[in-house]
This record gives structure tokens, sequence and C-alpha cells, in this order.
């Protein structure tokens, strides 16, 4: 990592698959921090911060940034200060959502994905019809699957897990075949 002036703001937009970052950026004394914060909160990355860091969490997962409004958690009146004026910049529109795992988009298309997993799992249809059925029932733009593709298989599960551990083991029970599929992508090709 390049070591950078101790005033700077980092946005790092894998901060919650890459914890120990958070530890270097506080070794270089880099306080202010922006950085994805769906499958781990603010308040989690907070308790390995420095006392006087200055945390905001934005939700940085694959097909989400391009989105005209940017999910943003920032749970001290400090963080929502640095935030609004950093994305607001860079002309950025935000709405400031719950410091809770999954945030909302993702959480809520977590969930909806894990129910076509469990569609599929038995056997009520094929991926193809699942997505056609809610494009065409809801006027989604694109189906569960799709949607999996988009985010990443890897990123459904990770934040299905967080909601799992973190709030009602049953409601967030992961399909054993999305959980298949997960470990899968997991092994080395050979």
């Amino acid at each position: 990592m390049p070591s950078l002036p101790a005033d700077s703001l980092v946005l790092d937009l894998n901060l919650d698959d890459e914890p120990r970052r958070l530890q270097q950026y506080m070794q270089q004394g880099i306080t202010r921090l922006g950085g994805c914060a769906v499958k781990r909160t603010v308040s989690e990355m907070r308790r390995q911060a420095t006392p006087d860091a200055v945390l905001f969490g934005i939700n940085a997962l694959p097909a989400f940034l391009d989105s005209p409004l940017w999910e943003l958690s920032a749970p001290d009146k400090n963080s929502r200060q640095l935030a609004t004026e950093t994305l607001q910049s860079v002309g950025i529109s935000f709405r400031l959502v719950s410091d809770s795992p999954g945030m909302v988009r993702p959480r809520v298309l977590a969930m909806i994905i894990n129910e076509a997993f469990f569609s599929l799992y038995e056997g009520v249809a094929t991926e193809e019809e699942i997505d056609q059925a809610m494009k065409l029932g809801t006027a989604y733009p694109y189906g569960p699957f799709e949607w999996c593709n988009r985010i990443g298989l890897h990123n459904v599960y990770e934040v299905l897990d967080a909601l799992h551990r973190s709030d009602n083991p049953l409601r967030y029970r992961i399909c054993p075949l999305l959980e298949e599929r997960y470990r899968h992508s997991l092994q080395p090709l050979r």
C-alpha cells in the first residue's frame, strides 16, 4: 500500500472484503475514510479504527455504483458531514440509510436471489424461466439470476451470510444450492 499524507481522505471500494486495510490506513495516520460497508457495517469497522477516525460507508458492490443514487451509512455527525461534503463535491446524489448489514438494495436483492435459488433447487422452474417471470411480472430490469451475475455470486452469498449472522438466522437461511455454487466457486481450477 503506497504511503499517503495523514490528512488524506481515502475511498476504498473493497474495504469490507479487505478489513486488514483499515488497520493499514490507521497505521499510516489516515483517519478520514469511506468504503464499501455492505458485508461489514461502519460500526463494526469503527472497532478496529483509532478513536479519532471518521468513517462512512457506501454500497460499492458491482452493479450499484452506476446508480444515480448511492446508499450511504454514516452513523455519527462527523461521518455524515465528511460523507456529505465528499459526495456532493463530486456530484454524487445519495440517500442516508441505516448502518446495518446489506444496506437496503443489496439486502432486498440478495433475498430475492436467494428465493430464486430455492425455486430452482425445488424444481419449480429453470433459471431462464425465473428471470423471465420476474422481469415480466415485476418490470424488473433484470431477473434474479441476471442480478446475481451482475452483483457477483460471492457478494450475494456474503451479504446473506452477514445478514444470517447478525439478524435472524431462520429468515436469512441461505439456499443449499446457492451455498454449493459459492463453495464451488472458491475451489481452485485444476
